[in-house]
């Protein structure tokens, strides 16, 4: 998911939950949303986020730089998918800012049921500052679904350092039989576990002076609909992509 996650400058982490015997019945996962205000959460502590709306922005050449420094080619897409993927409406290819200057880059799909927390990196020269582990905290606050990432299996250490950096920040750990789908013909697919953070209460209607409404319930999706996530990812996140067999 990230380059504070995927390098060696990453943290990552997760909840403790217990699971009830009985599933909570939720939503099925079908169909995004368009996202409200086009995804630019308000953040403190100096750090700032703001949407990247084309190519033709100041900023993207910057996103795209770290973009492709902090992932190898089969974890990531090209140049064109990734404007494609920005043309998207539940999509956000967001920039990251730490007092007014540029810190690095989230991006994530708004989805019916759940946030997916796709690409995240900060760059090489500001790691290791807490930027990162500021940003994704005050994200998950945020959040007013469930929010769900992709992280490598625990197979190395650098792995096992990027989960308990997510389990840090209240994310829980599905091992799965998860695969990321080939991006081009010519790149692998990429063997993954999914981690999920809960929802939190709808903050833009506490915001509006309205009671806070839990848009989803304080339970993990991953247990109990793990197939339909799955089935979600692969028709929105991953449409066009060679789906594992």
């Amino acid at each position: 998911m990230d380059s504070d996650s995927r390098n060696a400058g990453h943290e990552a982490g997760m909840r403790e939950d217990s699971v009830s015997e009985v599933p909570p019945q939720h939503v099925a996962i079908p169909h995004p949303v368009v996202p409200v205000a086009l995804h630019a959460p308000e953040l403190e502590e100096g750090i700032g986020y703001r949407p990247i709306l084309s190519e033709h922005d100041p900023d993207f050449d910057f996103l795209y730089e770290i973009y492709t420094e902090a992932f190898p080619p089969e974890e990531r897409r090209s140049r064109e998918q990734l404007i494609e993927e920005m043309g998207q409406p539940e999509v956000c290819v967001g920039l990251i800012t730490y007092e007014g200057e540029r810190a690095g880059f989230f991006i994530y799909w708004e989805l019916e049921d759940f946030i997916y927390g796709g690409h995240f990196a900060i760059h090489e020269d500001l790691r290791g500052d807490g930027i990162g582990t500021s940003f994704l905290s005050q994200f998950l606050r945020w959040a007013p679904k469930p929010v769900i990432i992709e992280v490598e299996p625990p197979a190395n250490r650098t792995a096992k350092r990027r989960i308990a950096f997510y389990e840090q920040l209240g994310l829980k750990l599905f091992p799965c039989d998860y695969v990321q789908p080939a991006y081009d013909p010519d790149k692998a697919a990429v063997p993954l576990y999914l981690m999920e953070a809960a929802a939190h209460t709808d903050r833009r209607a506490a915001d509006a002076q309205e009671a806070p409404e839990v848009l989803i319930p304080d339970d993990a999706l991953l247990p109990w609909q793990y197939e339909q996530v799955k089935k979600s990812l692969y028709e929105y996140v991953y449409a066009g992509c060679k789906l594992p067999q």
